[in-house]
């Protein structure tokens, strides 16, 4: 069973990061997917830089985004991109909080 490390929650969604097993638990709207923690961040930087140009207010599904599997996508309006953006931006930072205190927990050890 993983043991989770919240990287964002909230009523659209979350992102947590498995210590056990190292994947990331993804969910948004009524998608869930399980990501290893390179794919997690190689999807928020794809989402992070193919996506800017989507109006933040704007309630239009029409914002198709690949989930790397044949004929998945997660499909969202601008509105919900945004927050999904600012979500993935806490994510990767959260990540890499962990990462610096691991290490610095292995210098110390």
């Amino acid at each position: 069973m993983c043991t989770g490390y919240i990287l964002f929650h909230h009523e659209s969604g979350f992102a947590a990061y498995c210590q056990k097993c190292g994947c990331v638990r993804f969910a948004f709207g009524t998608t869930a997917v399980y990501f290893t923690e390179s794919q997690f961040r190689l999807f928020c930087e794809y989402i992070l830089d193919f996506y800017p140009h989507y109006d933040p207010a704007s309630l239009m599904k029409n914002v198709w985004i690949p989930l790397g599997k044949q004929n998945t996508y997660l499909i969202l309006s601008g509105k919900e991109l945004y927050r999904l953006k600012k979500s993935l931006r806490t994510a990767l930072n959260r990540l890499h909080i962990r990462r610096l205190a691991e290490t610095a927990c292995e210098q110390l050890n």
